[in-house]
């Protein structure tokens, strides 16, 4: 090999003949002598992968200067992204310079990305690998406060009726390709409510429709209806819907909300504590009861209560 010329690539063929001079058909190999100077480089894992933009991307590469055990070293180092952008230095989270490390939603969602971990050796000599790197695109989320209660058909003020009007507010919905740091209307999501009247012939006739992340419900005109509310957030082909009710009485009743203290979060961690924040209005006409309840659920340990994990009190009177 010493009289070979390294990066080229060279065909060797064997012809065997026979005693009566036939010859067989030739058999070729090709060779390839790698120029023992490159570094050797390569990525762990997968040559291309897959990953969501909201979670964090890590690639690890293994670096030799060259074949040549100890005779170079290491130099220089770089990691290139290239996009559909172009291709560019990529800056890592690691200290580590072997380990491109980015946080959640710094890569797009539906884009494709090729890392490549570039070396250069004491003798110039440069050696590469790579990996492509596919994001997915993820869903919108609708997060949605002030629904599924029961509510008043006016409101008392000043010893007199006024209207009432519910707010069921979607403004905590969020782009998943973005994560909840971007707002529902800076994400370009557009929420619209549709509401259909139910419990009589009269109430089934009644609808409404509005646009926009907060639906004011004009509670008086649906006196002793249900107000079924389907609530749909859409961005390009991208759609979610979701249902809550409003229960709107023929009487006038206290008005109070409840939802987790940050956003109706379907999903808790359950070794972190958790708040829910209710609100109770003081009425004109005396004064409010409040009473916290386990609607539906069961608790860990046989006979535990609601009392025995709340770490408020249960129940208070707003005057």
């Amino acid at each position: 090999t010493a009289q070979l010329r390294a990066g080229t690539s060279y065909s060797f063929g064997l012809r065997l003949q026979n005693f009566l001079g036939k010859e067989s058909s030739v058999t070729g190999v090709e060779v390839a002598l790698m120029d023992d100077s490159v570094p050797v480089v390569s990525i762990v894992g997968a040559s291309k992968r897959m990953m969501r933009p909201d979670h964090q991307a890590e690639i690890v590469a293994i670096e030799e200067p060259s074949c040549r055990e100890g005779v170079d070293t290491i130099v220089g180092r770089q990691w290139l992204l290239t996009s559909s952008s172009g291709t560019a230095v990529a800056e890592s989270m690691s200290s580590r310079p072997q380990t491109m490390l980015l946080a959640p939603y710094t890569l797009a969602a539906d884009e494709s990305y090729v890392f490549t971990y570039e070396v250069t050796n004491a003798q110039g000599v440069v050696g590469s690998a790579s990996t492509l790197v596919e994001v997915q695109a993820l869903g919108l989320s609708l997060d949605v406060v002030g629904c599924n209660r029961t509510v008043s058909p006016v409101v008392i003020e000043s010893g007199e009726s006024v209207g009432n009007f519910p707010a069921i507010d979607a403004y905590a919905s969020f782009d998943e390709n973005f994560g909840r740091g971007v707002t529902g209307d800076a994400a370009g999501l557009t929420v619209t409510f549709d509401v259909y009247g139910s419990g009589s012939a009269s109430c089934i006739a009644m609808s409404d429709s509005f646009e926009g992340f907060v639906y004011e419900a004009d509670a008086e005109s649906y006196t002793g209806c249900n107000m079924n509310v389907y609530i749909t957030a859409m961005k390009g082909q991208r759609t979610v819907t979701s249902f809550c009710w409003l229960q709107v009485t023929d009487v006038v009743i206290p008005s109070i909300e409840a939802h987790l203290e940050e956003g109706a979060y379907y999903m808790v961690n359950p070794n972190e504590k958790q708040r829910i924040l209710g609100l109770a209005y003081p009425d004109s006409v005396g004064d409010v009861a409040v009473r916290w309840e386990l609607a539906g659920g069961d608790l860990p340990g046989d006979g535990t209560t609601l009392a025995d994990i709340a770490r408020t009190e249960l129940s208070m009177i707003v005057p």
